[in-house]
């Protein structure tokens, strides 16, 4: 034997040196704490991922939300600027409509005191020429009753 102290196995009786069961015991629980710490790495690193994508996916949640509010805010007002246009237009329609039915009304005034005019003047000159007639009637019976 050496001055090294050696271990006896009890199961197979084999010897080896205290120093290498040492180091293989060592080398296993190195061996199994690496591996518990690789685990316990990638489990925090599963967490914070999953941690991240939660972020991620209410932060495009909530800029999803925001674009839709704001294109229906565009919309609505697009849709409101457009309504008001066309109630200014409508209003303007009608205001040029009652100026026209305005002018029409006068027009049809104006052509209806014409008309009675007119009118008048035929009925003035219907007497006066029934009283041209009787004074030429008249002066044609004294001349007839002079000859």
């Amino acid at each position: 034997m050496s001055n090294k102290s050696t271990i006896k196995c009890p199961n197979c009786q084999h010897e080896f040196e205290a120093t290498d069961a040492f180091r293989d015991e060592v080398q296993r629980d190195l061996n199994k704490k690496a591996k518990e710490w690789q685990l316990q790495k990638e489990e925090e690193f599963k967490k914070k991922e999953d941690a991240f994508r939660s972020e991620l996916n209410e932060s495009l949640v909530k800029q999803k939300l925001s674009i839709e509010e704001s294109v229906k805010k565009s919309i609505t007002n697009d849709y409101e600027n457009k309504l008001k246009l066309l109630s200014e237009t409508n209003v303007q329609n009608e205001e040029k409509l009652k100026a026209a039915r305005d002018k029409e009304l006068e027009f049809l005034r104006k052509e209806q005191e014409l008309k009675t005019k007119e009118a008048e003047l035929e009925i003035n000159l219907q007497k006066k020429l029934n009283a041209e007639r009787a004074t030429i009637t008249e002066t044609i019976r004294k001349q007839e009753l002079e000859k």
